[in-house]
């Protein structure tokens, strides 16, 4: 198909990374890679799926994934049982804009047996224009939304947010998607982290619902309450409470509070606390998230519930954490989150999505939820029973 054009510039640089690597020459082909590697990237695509389905004619389902993503096979699966593969379907996360709209490779894209069918067996006019414009393609996955458009097929956009192009500790878990299964991870370029993942995750046997990645980290969802649970721990009333908080007198400051309530109970984000109240200078941890009806955030220390931030998150002044929090669920509690407080800049991030986060190397990060809210969309999940998920 190329052979006329070996002239181009692109055609050139995958000979001589292909000679490079044909002659042992590991570094030297490591180094051409690094330059233009990614150029090289939209040349695989359609050949990748031709060579898949002359190899594999009969299969229901192509997947096309980055070696850097991982697949919820539990999800998957019965993601795609609610499909027939005798009609042609292109799915996956959407990126693009109004020129192209097309399926994030990275997110993972599948294509029906009958979408592969028309694109590969029925019209190779429309494969062979997808190999010329591959010389000049930035993307690939563009590319492969093109050839699709040419046999009229065009990416079914109502289930991209099923797809996800992050690592699971900074997957944005958004409000309309927490209650939703999760299909795929990106971006684990590393050996170890993708064997984080998979260690993670191999004993999965039910979908995995965004709300779930919680759970499968070994953390408790911040912004739960199970009195039942207590109840059944501890009968005495009495001594149910005892054991339910810790009372600490004298103490000066909410930041104070916040100190010993990291100390004591870092690791378990079912706690709470609260500072000066019922009585002044009085910090109560509550060794579980405390009823709806107290003003109690489960704030963390040198830790980050919202990660990287783009547009879509609001970022103020704020001149404490406590001011922070306030915006996130006062001001901007219809769309808020979580939110993070930078000491060493006074900003404040109030976002739309929150992630499981891990422990920040700057040191100056409390990071907490608008938990109220939090609450309010889990219980639209099938799976909450009324106190917390009976996934869990």
């Amino acid at each position: 198909m190329l052979r006329n054009l070996l002239g181009h510039k692109r055609v050139g640089k995958y000979n001589r990374l292909s000679r490079a690597i044909g002659a042992g020459y590991v570094e030297f082909a490591g180094g051409l890679s690094k330059e233009f590697g990614w150029e090289l990237d939209a040349l695989k695509f359609i050949p990748g799926l031709e060579f898949a389905y002359e190899r594999w004619p009969d299969k229901k389902w192509y997947l096309l994934v980055d070696d850097d993503t991982f697949l919820v096979e539990t999800s998957l699966k019965k993601f795609l049982g609610h499909f027939d593969p005798e009609e042609k379907h292109y799915l996956g996360n959407a990126v693009g804009d109004f020129r192209a709209r097309f399926a994030h490779g990275g997110s993972a894209v599948i294509l029906s047996q009958a979408a592969m069918r028309a694109l590969v067996k029925e019209n190779p006019g429309a494969l062979g224009t997808s190999y010329l414009e591959s010389l000049d393609e930035v993307w690939g996955d563009r590319l492969l939304a093109k050839a699709l458009i040419r046999v009229g097929i065009y990416l079914d956009e109502g289930y991209s947010y099923l797809f996800n192009g992050e690592p699971p500790r900074r997957s944005k878990i958004r409000g309309d998607r927490m209650c939703s299964p999760i299909l795929s991870f990106h971006t684990l370029p590393e050996p170890e982290m993708m064997r984080d993942v998979g260690e993670h995750f191999w004993n999965v046997t039910e979908p995995v619902f965004w709300l779930d990645l919680w759970k499968i980290y070994g953390m408790r969802a911040p912004w739960r309450w199970d009195p039942e649970a207590t109840r059944r721990m501890i009968k005495d009333g009495k001594e149910r409470q005892k054991k339910a908080q810790i009372v600490l007198g004298g103490v000066k400051s909410e930041g104070e509070c916040l100190a010993e309530y990291n100390r004591r109970f870092r690791n378990n984000n079912g706690a709470g606390w609260v500072w000066g109240k019922p009585e002044p200078e009085t910090c109560v941890i509550h060794r579980y998230a405390p009823p709806i009806e107290y003003e109690v955030e489960a704030w963390t220390l040198d830790w980050d519930y919202v990660g990287p931030v783009d547009e879509a998150v609001h970022t103020v002044e704020a001149a404490s954490a406590q001011e922070c929090m306030e915006k996130c669920t006062d001001k901007f509690a219809k769309k808020c989150i979580a939110w993070t407080w930078e000491s060493s800049t006074g900003n404040c991030h109030v976002s739309p999505w929150m992630i499981v986060g891990e422990e920040v190397k700057e040191k100056d990060k409390v990071s907490g939820f608008n938990i109220r809210r939090v609450r309010k969309l889990e219980r639209q999940c099938p799976t909450f029973d009324g106190y917390e998920s009976r996934r869990d």
